[in-house]
């Protein structure tokens, strides 16, 4: 259980898998949409700085860390792997181009780690009330969300607080004591604050001119799964110790 007033600061390659505590808006989450709110039965958090989760065999722990812990539900052990819609090709070249690269590896590491069916949940703006996504995400046992844009997210998907919403339905699969996880942005929303860089990222030496900078930003209640913490991620890699 993580103690309220740490920090935990995250680079790539590292792995934190932890049980959380209680938060009040994701206490209240259901495990499926409109139903009633579950026993507090706490699931686990994982959490990977990012820069190398679809690459390197470095972060294999966290693939088998996750299933290992994700209850089996009706026989299967599910997933839903939650992100943004990629932007449109700008041009022929790129469409070929991405026609042309391999699958996604991030959901053949999740199969090959032993789970039944992995889902690719594309949330886009507008679509954080989606039933569709949502009963997806309800679904599963356990969630990771890729990497991107945090300010996306916490811009598109609602709040765990908010019954019918996509953060609701995260919120709800930790607390029918599945497995939440993410890397990159997607590990930066896991914590009771989000740095959600709504003013554009900050690098370091503007932190250091200007620590009241309109482009250090927080939000809360986004997810809310770890009460007191706040992931930076990508921490050391990018000299995130100013910001």
């Amino acid at each position: 259980m993580i103690n309220a007033r740490w920090t935990w600061w995250l680079s790539a390659w590292t792995l934190c898998v932890c049980h959380a505590g209680a938060g009040p808006a994701a206490a209240a989450a259901p495990a499926q949409p409109g139903g009633p709110p579950p026993a507090r039965q706490r699931g686990w958090v994982v959490a990977e700085g990012g820069g190398s989760i679809g690459r390197s065999e470095a972060v294999s722990p966290v693939f088998a860390a996750m299933a290992e812990r994700t209850p089996v539900r009706n026989g299967e052990k599910v997933i839903a792997v939650v992100g943004a819609p990629e932007d449109p090709p700008k041009d022929d070249a790129e469409a070929k181009a991405r026609a042309e690269r391999p699958a996604d590896q991030l959901l053949a590491r999740f199969s090959a780690a032993g789970f039944t069916r992995v889902l690719d949940v594309r949330v886009g703006d507008g679509q954080g009330r989606d039933a569709g996504h949502i009963a997806a995400i309800a679904s599963a046992g356990a969630v990771f969300m890729r990497g991107g844009s945090q300010t996306e997210y916490a811009q598109w998907w609602g709040r765990a607080g908010e019954a019918g919403t996509v953060a609701h339905a995260i919120a709800g699969v930790y607390w029918s004591g599945g497995v939440v996880g993410g890397t990159s942005a997607g590990c930066a929303v896991l914590g009771e604050w989000v740095y959600d860089a709504a003013g554009g990222s900050c690098g370091p030496r503007d932190a250091l001119r200007d620590g009241q900078t309109k482009r250090i930003s927080f939000v809360t209640g986004l997810l809310d799964l770890v009460p007191g913490v706040l992931f930076a991620t990508h921490f050391g890699e990018r000299g995130r110790l100013a910001r």
